[in-house]
């Protein structure tokens, strides 16, 4: 049985508690009444940025996977998408939100991304903030909303904030620590009999190593 952690979505200004949700997403109520038949624990105003803190999660098992459904640090009235101050915000919550999402997840557990890969969505560098962070990228799949009945991505804040918005190129990328992924790839190694992994290793600026396990034609 896999522990699941799934953050929907963190506002700049609004991180909703249990009376401000369904003024904001009037169709939350039936979703938060079928988590609660379905035995799930639900948890509001939680800030991702620092949720490994949050007195609810502290007292938590470890999560074998961490979901967070289309990040977004908040629109600003001066600022469209494409904005290098917007954007800005938008790494600085991805920093954060890995940085905190580590002290979550248990032995080879997973954090899962999905978002939209077009620009100027690409500009947020999510896989490159994640590597800075000690991950590694596991799997990327296309995110397919019919995968997921029931489920409708919302815009967030704002007097829009129950409308969905395009969801166009999107991909759910899914990230493991990176020592916890190689032992993986050397546990699929041993079972199948195979030698033939090499060690990639990049200089980094200060010196560092960055060494990452490849594997000919092996899914992992």
């Amino acid at each position: 049985m896999h522990v699941y952690f799934i953050f929907y979505m963190y506002m700049k200004i609004y991180i909703f508690t249990p009376d401000e949700l369904p003024t904001k997403h009037w169709t939350s109520t039936a979703h938060l009444a079928e988590l609660a038949e379905r035995g799930c624990t639900v948890v509001h105003g939680i800030d991702v940025r620092d949720m490994h803190e949050h007195v609810a999660l502290k007292r938590m098992t470890r999560f074998d996977r961490v979901v967070f459904n289309f990040p977004h640090a908040g629109h600003d009235p001066f600022y469209c998408e494409r904005h290098a101050e917007l954007i800005r915000r938008h790494k600085e919550l991805l920093r954060a939100f890995f940085r905190s999402a580590k002290f979550m997840l248990s032995e080879g557990g997973e954090v899962h991304v999905s978002h939209r890969d077009d620009y100027p969505y690409c500009e947020w560098k999510l896989q490159e903030i994640a590597e800075k962070e000690g991950f590694q990228l596991h799997e990327k799949v296309e995110f397919k909303k019919v995968d997921y009945p029931g489920y409708h991505n919302k815009r967030g804040g704002g007097i829009r904030s129950n409308k969905t918005f395009p969801l166009k190129e999107c991909f759910t990328f899914k990230f493991m620590l990176k020592e916890c992924r190689e032992k993986r790839v050397l546990q699929i190694c041993s079972e199948n009999g195979r030698e033939d992994y090499e060690l990639q290793i990049t200089q980094r600026s200060g010196g560092e190593e960055d060494v990452t396990m490849v594997v000919p034609e092996l899914a992992i």
